[in-house]
């Protein structure tokens, strides 16, 4: 094929996969207030309140240790990780059934980046009652990175971009990180789901010193 075609082909393909891109829009849900928000009750008959409280803060601890859930699984030392749970930024209304935490990971401006463009931070709140819970993941921030005066990219201290507004400084991959958010939290509600219908660990308890939080009285 002579170069200038070859070019041609080239060039009319990239465009296509940009049209492609750009038409694929996020479809994260909104908040009566305009937030992005991920919420579903769901209807687990017959299972108790405390075991679903209890899944629901394994669920949590398992987010900032993934190593638990490998830990029950092989039976291996569970009592290592009592002190790690007890130090977790989870906070728990056992009274009222809920827990909740803020989560973040990294976003990348394209699948082969080798380092992250920023992270997106967010809230997870789990509330239970007999035979159903509820799960409302919000609050999303968009935090940039950049390359620091020892050679890594962190997280630049004092910028914090909500996902919902516009992008950041004109990021031409805001749309991007949009679908990866989606595509991040719809993963994790699969795996909440499944984490409500298990059995309580019974050899590791919720620890009871956690603070109270606020808790949404509108009946649901």
């Amino acid at each position: 094929m002579h170069s200038l075609t070859r070019s041609i082909l080239i060039s009319i393909l990239a465009f296509i996969s940009c049209l492609n891109l750009n038409a694929q829009q996020a479809g994260l849900p909104l908040s009566e207030t305009g937030k992005i928000t991920f919420y579903e009750v769901v209807e687990v008959d017959s299972v108790k309140k405390e075991v679903l409280l209890n899944n629901a803060f394994q669920y949590l601890a398992g987010l900032h240790l993934p190593e638990l859930n490998a830990t029950h699984k092989k039976k291996k030392n569970p009592k290592k990780i009592d002190k790690k749970i007890a130090g977790l930024p989870i906070e728990l209304d056992s009274a009222v059934g809920k827990v909740q935490s803020r989560y973040a990971f990294k976003v990348y401006k394209g699948e082969y980046a080798k380092h992250a463009d920023g992270e997106i931070s967010y809230n997870l709140t789990i509330e239970v009652k007999e035979g159903r819970y509820r799960y409302i993941f919000t609050n999303f921030i968009f935090q940039p990175y950049s390359l620091n005066r020892y050679g890594k990219y962190t997280a630049v201290s004092g910028i914090y971009k909500p996902l919902e507004g516009p992008p950041y400084e004109g990021n031409k991959n805001w749309n991007k990180h949009k679908l990866a958010t989606e595509e991040k939290i719809n993963g994790l509600i699969t795996s909440l789901k499944l984490k409500m219908l298990e059995k309580p660990m019974s050899n590791i308890e919720v620890n009871k010193n956690q603070k109270p939080v606020v808790v949404d009285q509108v009946d649901w």
